[in-house]
């Protein structure tokens, strides 16, 4: 039952306007979730639906100032760089046991870094949000780069005018150490 309160606050503090539950009902012909219904299979109410009720009753109190409740803007950005991500595929730059399907390891070292940067905002009670290159960094204070090996001449930029404009970079080691082709860069980090 602690999964599904903390889970249901969790999206509450959020601000999501909408909950679905899997599953209401544990399958009649086969665990597909077992243990995770609301309910018994014989109907009875479980731990979790005794949770989900409490919850649901004080969002009923709540509802006109959680309608209209926002959670805090983000002012921290946390960067995901889908070339970044494709090169450590490419590379080969995984973790994990190998997968029985592919042989290959499932995470590359730059998805568990953006996990790592997220998860130490999160546990800072640091709002932040991910960002691409090709988004707008507007109402940004700082901007997290994870695992930044790769730094297309685009991106690096951006990041010089981030900073030129007052923003904070907190890069991990390494910041540009390779070109666009790959290759080791001759200046690190690049110049513009």
């Amino acid at each position: 039952a602690e999964d599904i309160r903390i889970r249901t606050w969790t999206c509450v503090a959020h601000g999501s306007k909408g909950l679905l539950y899997w599953q209401f009902k544990p399958e009649r012909l086969g665990p597909e979730a077992p243990g995770l219904g609301l309910i018994s299979l014989d109907g009875s109410f479980t731990d979790r639906t005794h949770e989900a009720r409490e919850v649901a009753v004080f969002v009923d109190q709540q509802k006109n100032f959680l309608l209209h409740a926002k959670p805090p803007r983000a002012q921290v950005g946390i960067l995901w760089d889908p070339k970044m991500n494709h090169t450590c595929q490419m590379a080969g730059m995984r973790l994990g046991e190998p997968s029985q399907v592919s042989g290959l390891r499932e995470t590359n070292l730059y998805q568990e870094a953006v996990r790592g940067a997220y998860q130490s905002l999160w546990w800072k009670d640091m709002p932040c949000r991910i960002i691409t290159p090709e988004d707008e960094w507007g109402g940004l204070s700082a901007i997290c780069l994870p695992f930044p090996l790769h730094l297309h001449d685009t991106l690096m930029k951006k990041i010089v005018t981030f900073v030129k404009e007052g923003g904070l970079i907190l890069s991990e080691g390494g910041l540009g150490s390779y070109d666009e082709r790959v290759r080791f860069s001759k200046m690190i980090p690049p110049q513009e």
